[in-house]
This record gives C-alpha cells, sequence and structure tokens, in this order.
C-alpha cells in the first residue's frame, strides 16, 4: 500500500480556494491511486521551520512513502501529486511565482559569493536540477524523508526562507533538487477570505475521511 502525507503548516489558516483545491487533489489522488493512504499531517501556528520538522518526523513514523508539501494560500490542478511521482525525482517541486513583483518563480540558484539568485521564467526547463524550489508544491520521497534532520531547516535562523536553507542542506547531503515546468499552480490574492485556525480541527478530520476513499467505495 503506497502511504502519501500531505504536510500542511498552518499559521493563518486555510484560504477558501486552497481548500477546494486541497479536496479535489485528495478525490483525484485517491481515485486514480486506489491503493494509496493519504495521511493530512497539519501544524498550527508554529514557527515554520519547526513546523516542518514535525510534519516530517511525522512522516517517517507513518511510514510514508511520499510526503508532498502544500502552502495555506496556493491551489494547483488535481492531478499535481501524481505527476510529481511519476517524475521520479528525490525532490521535485512544482512551478508557481513569488507572490509580489516582479514576480519571479519560486526557483532558486546560487551564485557567486553563494548567495541566491530568482531563476527566470525563460531560464526553466522540465525536469531540471536546480538549488532550491519553493515548498509550497513539492514532493520529497522516502529517502528524503528518512533524511532530513534539524539542520535541513536552519537557515532560517540566519534571515534565511525554509526553502533556501533546505537547499543547502540539500546540496551538502548530495540530495538533488528539480523542478517541474509542467506541474503549476499559483498563490492566492492576500485579500481572499479564509478558513481561520479554529476550523482546522474539523478540515484535518474531513481531509482525513477523504482520503480514505479507493476504487470502489
Amino acid at each position: 500500500m503506497l502511504k502519501i502525507g500531505l504536510g500542511v503548516p498552518l499559521y493563518a489558516g486555510l484560504y477558501n480556494e486552497a481548500v477546494a483545491s486541497l479536496l479535489s487533489l485528495v478525490e483525484h489522488t485517491a481515485r486514480i491511486l486506489p491503493n494509496c493512504v493519504l495521511y493530512p499531517i497539519i501544524t498550527n501556528r508554529e514557527f515554520l521551520p519547526r513546523a516542518r520538522l514535525k510534519i516530517v518526523r511525522q512522516a517517517k513514523r507513518l511510514g510514508c512513502d511520499f510526503l508532498f508539501w502544500y502552502g495555506e494560500d496556493i491551489i494547483c490542478e488535481p492531478d499535481t501529486i501524481i505527476k510529481l511521482i511519476h517524475y521520479g525525482r528525490p525532490v521535485i517541486g512544482g512551478l508557481y511565482l513569488d507572490r509580489r513583483p516582479p514576480y519571479n518563480p519560486c526557483v532558486h540558484k546560487l551564485v557567486g559569493n553563494n548567495t541566491w539568485m530568482a531563476y527566470k521564467l525563460h531560464e526553466l526547463e522540465d525536469d531540471m536540477k536546480v538549488d532550491a524550489v519553493g515548498h509550497d508544491l513539492t514532493l520529497f520521497s522516502k529517502e528524503v524523508i528518512e533524511a532530513i534532520e534539524p539542520e535541513a531547516y536552519i537557515g532560517v535562523a540566519t534571515m534565511e526562507g525554509d526553502d533556501l536553507a533546505f537547499g543547502r542542506w540539500a546540496k551538502k547531503k548530495g540530495i538533488d533538487i528539480y523542478v517541474s515546468t509542467k506541474v503549476t499552480g499559483k498563490h492566492i490574492s492576500e485579500k481572499r477570505e479564509v478558513i481561520m485556525v479554529s476550523n482546522v480541527v474539523d478540515l484535518k478530520e474531513y481531509l482525513r475521511k477523504k482520503s480514505t476513499w479507493t476504487k470502489g467505495d
């Protein structure tokens, strides 16, 4: 049985559109992979590096074969997980843009003086090896889940984003990171309504019920 963790580190709450997108993702994945189980792994109002480590540890305890990261203000296509699995990469992220101008891809490379630079959209190719991808639509394989340690996100303490800190750690450990230009998503306008954290418990239970659907039920 294939086990897939759905890692959702929440702080303010899920945007309504993100809830609809996540439910469609769960339904489609369970229908296409009838022998899989999806485990919602959610944290509330945790410092992001701590939240990610908690989610990874839970995925490890559950014996997950994959861990898919989903952001609270992101939407994607229902077949996102299926497509990312087919690449067979240890870490692969879907393509989406930054929330603010100049709206660069959330995909980065290390350049001179060991500093980060965002790729331009025209520089990216499908299944391209990169130094870091945004975590909001990223799939980790089992080998990566098992390998992650607290140092994976330590760069956040030096004002470096969690995805960039992970990129440095992965490079040090010899773990390759790739980006898919065929799997895309987008951030939602910050003006949209959200489902507040007080409702997350109910949402988590609902996702758990939905995620156990299999073909023929």
